[in-house]
């Protein structure tokens, strides 16, 4: 966690800092200020349905997109589910998290398991478990989507972040995830924060919906141009992001069984692994080896001479 400050606003912002990512951050003077623009794309659920009651997000964070539901929407009650326990204190210590709302209900646990063991079902469900350099695979499988269809109402959405490219070697994971999504859920939308001309690496938000219509833009401008949300000159502006997910037969369906996404994202540089990357990664393996073999055989002749003069 860091306090940075910020001369565009004349404030600081606290900032939630996970595995060398930026995952979350609070402007301290403005606390209800969005800092990282791609929680606001959370709310396009609304859009769909505008009598949202029950929220679950998998990824707690800080908070960011729990706080502003609670204080944007009196009526829904959110459930967050975050696997780690640190977190969860670090959140409600340092970023104004109230584990004593009477509508926010805090899990530590795994969303996977969380939702194997709840009958609850949810109108949204958000999913921001994702980060430049880790992806659990067992939270972007068929099996998993099918069990999230488990827990949603007939009107359900699932609202995902993840980051890539949309075109590019950069966009192998996120379209081995629309592939993954659509055999599932009947309509899937794509929303690049950067928009979807940018080939830059960035927040993509995929919107699947079990609303058997398909929407185009305009259907989506128009509903943000008629909401009723707080949140609407937002999504006004967050609409026109809009993406048509483009067919790719090339890529995999990622399953239980068969989920490769270490070859689409390199986990330590947040880039496509390479099968140069995977060359080197294994001669560096290698080469550690070696020194650490090399090192136990010098300090095995050491103890052995000591032994040696001592006799």
């Amino acid at each position: 966690m860091a306090d940075s400050y910020d001369p565009n606003y004349n404030s600081y912002v606290r900032i939630l800092i996970l595995d060398d990512n930026f995952h979350s951050a609070m402007d301290l003077k403005n606390p209800d200020r969005t800092v990282y623009p791609y929680t606001d794309y959370f709310q396009l659920g609304f859009l769909l349905n505008p009598n949202i009651a029950r929220v679950l997000f998998i990824g707690g964070g800080g908070f960011t997109g729990p706080k502003a539901f609670l204080k944007d929407y009196p009526n829904v009650t959110v459930d967050v589910v975050e696997i780690d326990t640190e977190v969860i204190r670090v959140a409600e210590q340092y970023f104004s998290v109230d584990p004593n709302n009477p509508r926010l209900h805090i899990f530590n646990d795994d969303g996977r398991i969380f939702l194997q063991s709840t009958q609850q079902k949810y109108d949204l469900i958000v999913l921001d478990a994702y980060s430049k350099t880790y992806v659990p695979f067992h939270l972007m499988t068929e099996e998993f989507f099918k069990l999230l269809v488990d827990h949603l109402t007939a009107k359900g959405t699932v609202i995902s972040n993840l980051i890539a490219a949309t075109t590019g070697d950069n966009s192998k994971l996120l379209y081995a995830e629309t592939n993954t999504i659509h055999l599932t859920f009947p309509n899937l939308y794509l929303f690049p924060v950067m928009g979807a001309s940018s080939s830059n690496t960035q927040n993509v938000i995929i919107m699947a919906t079990l609303q058997p219509d398909p929407l185009t833009q305009s259907d989506f401008q128009h509903l943000a141009a008629t909401t009723t949300s707080p949140d609407s000159s937002s999504l006004k502006e967050d609409v026109k992001n809009f993406m048509t997910t483009p067919t790719k037969t090339d890529l995999p369906v990622l399953t239980d069984n068969y989920a490769p996404v270490e070859t689409l994202l390199n986990p330590i540089t947040g880039q496509p692994l390479t099968k140069s990357d995977q060359t080197q990664g294994f001669t560096q393996e290698t080469e550690r080896a070696v020194a650490v073999v090399a090192i136990v055989a010098v300090i095995f002749v050491v103890l052995l001479r000591k032994k040696i003069l001592l006799n």
